[in-house]
């Protein structure tokens, strides 16, 4: 999921709170489970997102509805992007604090596209060997691409590395008609 810029300000935010208050791992955990029943109840959406209901019944229902399992962090935050009319942001918002909580703590996500998924002892190699070159803890996400023919696209940090047969047949091309 792509952040916006908003959504990047407001999870930046929240994670120098949380972080201050030494809460980042229940905040993670209440913005994790938040973003789960959100996009899974299509009602909810339409409820928070109704213009004809006032900001405050919007607080109320969010109150009632995961009040008591929140954090007064998380619920004062919901409420922030109730009143700033952000709250379309959320699942941005929940992701892009997931990558400054694993940040953090060391961890970088890496995205591998292949032709065919990998195997078991596959995807533990290329964990391993990322980990020694790049020099901190990695999750993997695993995709596949049909279309790659084979290889992998490996993408961290805004970087892209293409070792695919797609990319290689293209450079070929490129080469007998450059001659």
């Amino acid at each position: 999921m792509k952040s916006s810029i908003a959504a990047s300000r407001y999870a930046r935010a929240l994670f120098e709170l949380a972080q201050k208050r030494n809460s980042l791992a229940q905040t993670d955990h209440d913005l994790t489970a938040l973003s789960e029943i959100y996009s899974s109840n299509p009602v909810i959406e339409r409820l928070l997102f109704n213009s004809a209901i006032s900001i405050q019944d919007k607080e109320a229902f969010l109150t009632r509805l995961v009040g008591a399992h929140l954090s007064p962090l998380v619920m004062s935050f919901l409420k922030v992007l109730l009143q700033k009319r952000r709250f379309r942001e959320l699942l941005s918002v929940q992701a892009e604090f997931h990558r400054l909580m694993e940040k953090s703590q060391g961890i970088q996500e890496v995205t591998v596209l292949s032709a065919v998924p990998l195997n078991v002892p596959n995807r533990d190699s290329l964990g391993k060997m990322l980990e020694k070159k790049l020099k901190s803890k990695v999750r993997l996400v695993t995709k596949t691409e049909p279309s790659l023919l084979g290889g992998l696209i490996i993408r961290f940090d805004g970087l892209q590395i293409n070792g695919s047969y797609r990319d290689r047949l293209r450079a070929l091309k490129q080469n007998f008609l450059s001659c």
